[in-house]
Order: structure tokens, then sequence, then C-alpha cells
């Protein structure tokens, strides 16, 4: 009877720190069971024509490529993130830096590549409740004021510390940011003014409410140190109203407030943007006519709502007005716009759609002139059906358009009453490529 204990407690103790040496592994293996890698390319061209003679047309042709590595959780807690990234000339003109495609080496367009992406992470909790926290260098894709664009070739990124806490629809997110690497450069840089002074951080933050797939209100702001302020409200809302038919309405309200080492260039002290959109969706038809306001004015010049958080960042603006050959987004201009896109599925050409916008802003005025500008643009998407080119996919814009002529304070040029117009004409070309390594 006791060799029986014995024996028992002596498989025990053996289970017991068997266990214990092999936790460490087991944990190990958590961070790399559901590690994911991807591998994404977009071979992208844009081409902006302004019709002026001293700067002529912008021309970019670049290749991007990243490959985007996310680990496991060790522990179930603790967990890092990277992503490498470049961009290959394939052909640019003198004009090539508008298009922010490639880096700008003395007037030289260059391909580069870069770390663009290298964080840790951390969680806690459950799809219901959670909390999320991140330190290094990240993508912040519309969080707060800012975010990056998904346009170009490169994802730009931020250096700091963000983190959110979420309890089922409900969502507060932070972040605090000292160094930003652009889209079109490998190099990590401070954030400025607009007149090349030093701003220290950037603090920014959001509350979100989400219900069902489509339906948010947000509520942000964010503060560029002693520089600038901009908050925003954002909501989009979605419901069916029959079998093949959804209405939506979104909205957006942007201020912009001026602190103590503002210049003044863009608006004096205060600047507001207002936009609402109406969505109908109806079989292959998918509708959107959209109005925006803006105020920001600006002595002895046309002001314009800046929504940036000064030089070297990118501003989370959602509306309508940021066009593709030009901006609406002046003091005292108003806008109207309307897109219709159809799905060619029912045409017999799956993955495809095809459509086109119309922009018009008009009610701006500048040194007793009446100012008005337009955009015209065709869109074509494809999305490649066949499962062996899964993760292909295409799309093709070009359009017409005009504005006014703007002198070397970017203010419309005035001779004998009238205003000078100038047209503009730009296109892009992209094709996207990903697919799953692991």
């Amino acid at each position: 009877m006791k060799m029986e204990i014995t024996t028992t407690s002596r498989c025990v103790k053996i289970a017991s720190l068997t266990g214990l040496l092999l936790s460490p592994i087991a944990q190990a293996e958590g961070l790399l069971e559901d590690s994911k890698l991807n591998f994404k390319t977009r071979n992208i061209a844009m081409y902006l024509d302004e019709d002026i003679d001293k700067s002529g047309d912008q021309f970019a042709w670049a290749q991007g490529l990243a490959i985007d590595y996310q680990s496991g959780y060790l522990a179930d807690i603790i967990g890092f993130d990277a992503t490498y990234s470049g961009a290959i000339k394939l052909g640019a003109n003198d004009n090539f830096q508008g298009r922010d495609l490639l880096r700008d080496n003395d007037g030289k367009a260059e391909g580069f590549n870069k770390i663009s992406q290298i964080y840790a992470k951390a969680k806690l909790g459950d799809d219901d409740l959670y909390v999320n926290l991140y330190g290094g260098w990240k993508e912040l894709y519309k969080t707060g004021s800012l975010t990056v664009s998904h346009s170009r070739a490169v994802v730009a990124s931020y250096q700091g510390i963000s983190g959110e806490v979420g309890y089922n629809g409900l969502r507060l997110r932070g972040v605090y940011t000292d160094r930003f690497s652009d889209r079109d450069s490998p190099e990590k840089v401070r954030f400025k003014t607009l007149t090349g002074q030093k701003i220290d951080n950037i603090i920014t933050g959001d509350l979100s409410y989400s219900w069902g797939k489509k339906n948010v209100v947000n509520l942000f702001s964010g503060e560029s140190k002693d520089y600038l302020r901009r908050s925003g409200l954002e909501f989009k809302w979605l419901t069916p109203v029959s079998e093949i038919s959804k209405v939506g309405l979104s909205g957006y309200f942007y201020q912009n407030d001026a602190l103590d080492n503002w210049e003044g260039m863009a608006f004096d002290d205060k600047a507001n943007h207002y936009n609402l959109n109406l969505d109908y969706m109806v079989g292959s038809w998918a509708l959107t006519g959209s109005y925006a306001y803006t105020e920001a004015e600006l002595e002895n010049g046309l002001g314009m709502f800046f929504w940036d958080m000064g030089k070297n960042t990118d501003g989370n603006f959602n509306s309508k007005a940021d066009g593709v050959g030009t901006d609406f987004n002046k003091d005292g201009e108003t806008m109207v716009a309307f897109k219709a896109m159809y799905n060619m599925a029912n045409a017999g050409v799956p993955g495809m759609m095809i459509g086109a916008s119309a922009t018009y802003g008009f009610g701006m005025e500048y040194q007793g002139a009446d100012i008005d500008e337009a955009e015209l643009n065709f869109l074509v998407m494809y999305q490649f059906q066949d499962k062996a080119l899964k993760g292909l996919s295409m799309m093709a814009g070009v359009g017409p358009g005009y504005s006014y002529v703007i002198d070397s304070a970017r203010n419309p040029v005035i001779e004998n009453g009238d205003w000078e117009k100038r047209s503009i004409l730009g296109a892009t070309f992209v094709i996207d490529y990903k697919f799953n390594l692991l």
C-alpha cells in the first residue's frame, strides 16, 4: 500500500514538473501558431496635367511591394507585427513629386525601401470586452485626427504608442506620436508647422459606437502641440428599403482651432467643414449625392480648410470634398456632387464595376471675383474571379476638370477683375495583387 502511494506521488510530481517545463514551449507555440504572412504588390501609375506652364504635367509610375507579418500572442497576451515596404521606379518625369509615389532625391525620382511598421502589441479580454495596446512604428488608419493613405505604392506610418478599449459596439482609442515616415520616402522625420518649425508631438483619440454592419457614430479630437486642434463628428447609417434596395446617410463635421504657434496661412483662427451624403443602392446600381460647405476666413487671401495636422502628417478627412484633381474645401465654397456605379455581373461580367462622378464647387469670392471649379471622373474596377487569380484586382480612372491659377501665396490670380482659369486632366491606373504566404 505504501509502495502504491509513493509511486502515485512520484507520478504526480513528474507530471507536474513536465507540465512546468513544457508550459513555456506551449506559450511560445502560441506566438507562432496564429501568425500571418502576406505579400502585397501594387503597380500604380498616376498623371496630372494642371495646364500651368511653370510646373507642367506630373507623372510617376511605381511598383510597390510589401511583406506584412502578424504574429500570434505569447501566453495569449503579447505579440509583434512588422511590415517591409518598397517602391521600384518604373517611370517618372521632372514633375513627379506631386504624385507621392517615388522618393525625391534632389529633384530625381528614385525607388526606396524601408521597415514601415514594427511594433509590439498586447491584448486582454475577449471580443465583447477588450483592451489592446501598441508601441512602435504603426500605420494609424482613420484613428482620431490622423490617418494614412492607402492610395499610393507604399503606406505611411507613425512612431508612438496607441491603445483601445472596447465593450460590445463602444470603442475608445488614443494615440501619442512624435515621428512620421511618409508614403514616398524612407526617412523618419519630425512633425513641422507650415513654415518649418518643429512640432513636438501629436495627441489624438476618438470615441465611437457601432451597431449592425454599416452603422457608426464617431467623435474625435486631436492636437498638434501648441499648433492646431482638430475635432470632428462622423456618422454612417444604412438600412434596407426592399429586397433589392438600400438607403444610406453619412455626415462629417470638422472644426479647426488655431493654437499659439499657428501661422495663419490657410485660415485665420478657426475653420469649419460640413459634408452630407445620401446613398441609394438598387439592383446593380449604387448612387450617391453629396453636399459640402466650408468656412475658412483668411485675411488678405482665399482661405481653405486645412485637414492635416501640420507638415509630415496625414489628417483624417472623409468628406467627399477630397477630390481627385482638386479639393473642394475653400472658404465660402459650396460643393455638390453625384456618383453612379454599375455592377456588371448582371451584364455577364462578374467582378467588374463601371461608373462616373461629377463634382461642382461654387460660391468662392476673392478680390471681387466669383470663382467656381469642377471635375468629372470615369472609373472602372475589376476583381478577378478565377480561383487561380484570387487577390488580383485592377482599377483605372480618368477625368477632366478646372480650377483657378494660383500665385506664390496659393491665392487665385486676378486680372482686370476676373480670375484666371486652369484646366485639369488626371488619370490613375492600379493593379493590386495580394496572397497569403502563411
